[in-house]
């Protein structure tokens, strides 16, 4: 959705996060390995394997995107908890990668549940459009 509104090193680094978050319930669905090439397609850049995305430890991550701008983190964000959906549920593990990481980038539990929150209203909300429109 958003995600062709960050810098070029930023889209690079959201990728290194998505296959990190990705891995962080040791259950790697093919949905989620999917998305990385639609990212690529959204971000405009060139297409990248998951297995090619290189692996950086997430303090490392987190400490880049923690020097970005507000609209930034936030859209790495809710674009990280978009993909953590993509397999139709978010698990414990899942949900505490989310939380830490948005901690270490600055936001507080209140800011990360509003989020939480949106996401689940917009999966919801394209899931009935879908069903709706997709007979």
């Amino acid at each position: 959705m958003y995600l062709n509104r960050l810098s070029t090193d930023d889209k690079m680094g959201f990728l290194i996060l998505a296959k990190k978050a990705a891995k962080s319930n040791a259950d790697i669905t093919a949905e989620e390995k999917a998305l990385i090439s639609d990212y690529c397609i959204e971000m405009n850049i060139a297409p990248i394997a998951f297995d090619d995305i290189p692996d950086i430890a997430l303090e490392d991550i987190a400490a880049g995107f923690s020097q970005r701008d507000q609209q930034s983190k936030n859209i790495i964000l809710f674009e990280l908890m978009g993909m953590m959906y993509a397999d139709g549920n978010i698990d414990e593990a899942e949900k505490a990668f989310i939380y830490d990481f948005a901690k270490a980038i600055g936001f507080n539990k209140t800011k990360s549940n509003s989020f939480m929150s949106l996401m689940k209203k917009y999966v919801t909300a394209v899931s009935d459009i879908s069903a709706a429109v997709l007979i």
